[in-house]
């Protein structure tokens, strides 16, 4: 009934098997009503592993709001680690369930680590998640983690509020936020950070400056440099700030 999955060797390249998975979804669309339908999509879900299209993503999709709570856990954490603000939405509709899943800690990594969606909507959902007094500690730094990461001038704002934090690494995280946007670095991704790439200044910037140059920090500190650096980034903000709500 399914001769597509029947179809998916391995050593594939990478376009080829998400063109042959993408069949097979719409295949197993088809067959809604089918005996054994719903475990066929689970098991296609977890097939597909890393690879991505349209098609994957309404997959875990289905499995995020269809599956046990392990199941959806799972897919969640893969929506996420893909970038699909879909994935955030579904995390804070269900947060209770997830975080007493052991997927959880997916979910977390996904969102610290992978989850680099520029657009204006996932930057708004992952400011209602760092902003959430709510949320699980652990959940609101891996939004704060993705916000600084992406060095956009719509997380800025954010960042900037952070400086005035009472936690001393959260105020970090909005240096090292701060001072990657205003230096022009690339967007920190999992591929370049083994590289160190994400830490040059490769980027065009008008905020770049000679004392912006030295103010760049990636890391925690001496009470006495971290406090410095505090001090600049809330007098370049001040500087700035009303060039930013006129770009909001």
């Amino acid at each position: 009934m399914y001769p597509v999955l029947a179809s998916l060797p391995a050593g594939l390249r990478y376009d080829q098997k998400v063109s042959l998975l993408d069949k097979l979804v719409h295949e197993v669309g088809g067959a809604a009503g089918v005996e054994g339908f719903d475990s066929l999509r689970y098991t296609l879900a977890d097939a597909i592993g890393d690879f991505d299209s349209p098609a994957v993503r309404k997959v875990l999709q289905y499995r995020a709001a269809h599956g046990t709570p392990e199941a959806k856990a799972g897919a969640v954490a893969s929506l996420v680690a893909r970038g699909d603000e879909t994935g955030l939405v579904l995390l804070m509709e269900d947060r209770a369930t997830l975080s007493a899943s052991a997927g959880w800690n997916r979910i977390v990594d996904g969102l610290s680590f992978s989850f680099r969606n520029t657009d204006a909507e996932s930057t708004g959902l992952l400011v209602r998640i760092a902003s959430d007094s709510t949320a699980s500690d652990d959940l609101r730094r891996a939004g704060i983690r993705s916000l600084r990461a992406v060095h956009t001038k719509e997380t800025i704002p954010f960042l900037a509020s952070l400086l005035d934090n009472d936690d001393a690494s959260l105020r970090m995280e909005a240096v090292f936020g701060l001072s990657a946007f205003a230096n022009g670095c690339p967007a920190q991704t999992p591929q370049n950070v083994a590289s160190m790439e994400y830490l040059q200044f490769r980027n065009p910037s008008p905020y770049r400056t000679d004392l912006t140059r030295r103010h760049f920090a990636f890391g925690r500190g001496s009470e006495i440099d971290e406090a410095r650096l505090v001090s600049f980034w809330k007098s370049w903000w001040t500087s700035h700030r009303s060039d930013f709500d006129a770009r909001m």
